[in-house]
């Protein structure tokens, strides 16, 4: 990963942001991670610009709620893409999302290959999401500014996630959240997946 001053974060024009959302359960973090990308550029840089861990045991309908908040905010208010994490708890929160009429992209992690959706609902392999990351970490176009709260965090569990999917064997990805922390590195994985699957024109709810 690399990890950048804030003034070396060029202001994208036009710029475009989507918030990943990752959820957590009982002994899990709900992890938020916001990138920041050029809407026009076929090859885009993601810049996290903002990380955040939610407090263990918050309930899902006030995640729902704080998120609604920072996507009111600017600069994200009419511009930010939110994908959510709709694998096991999380269909019936993308529900309260879109009860809200926040439009949330649905992401459902999936083995296998095909990546596949029907409108707003996608189903997308492990594997997909750990190349992401893996060229994003590669090519130098996932990038963190060092004063954001938890870069040093993230980039821990990027270090270690790095090692355990070395460890299983390619495609099998079998160690991948299993048995320490990873909700900043899911979160940053759907934001970076997204900014490369996005259309042009900014999806407004």
């Amino acid at each position: 990963m690399r990890i950048v001053e804030p003034w070396e974060l060029d202001e994208p024009d036009p710029e475009r942001y989507c918030l990943g959302l990752d959820l957590g359960q009982v002994s899990d973090y709900t992890a938020i991670a916001v990138g920041r990308y050029n809407a026009e550029r076929k090859a885009r840089v993601v810049d996290v610009v903002y990380l955040e861990r939610i407090g263990l045991g918050t309930s899902y309908p006030d995640v729902v709620e704080y998120v609604e908040s920072l996507l009111l905010r600017p600069p994200l208010a009419g511009r930010c893409d939110l994908v959510v994490d709709a694998t096991g708890v999380g269909r019936p929160v993308v529900d309260l999302f879109r009860e809200r009429r926040l439009n949330p992209v649905a992401l459902t992690i999936t083995g296998g290959f095909d990546v596949t959706h029907e409108g707003r609902d996608w189903k997308v392999p492990k594997r997909e999401l750990v190349a992401v990351v893996q060229v994003g970490l590669q090519a130098r176009t996932l990038r963190v500014a060092r004063d954001l709260a938890h870069a040093e965090t993230l980039r821990g569990e990027l270090a270690a996630f790095e090692i355990r999917v070395t460890a299983a064997a390619n495609d099998t990805y079998g160690a991948w959240r299993e048995g320490t922390h990873d909700d900043l590195v899911l979160a940053v994985a759907m934001v970076a997946w997204w900014a490369r699957r996005a259309p042009g024109p900014l999806v407004v709810w």
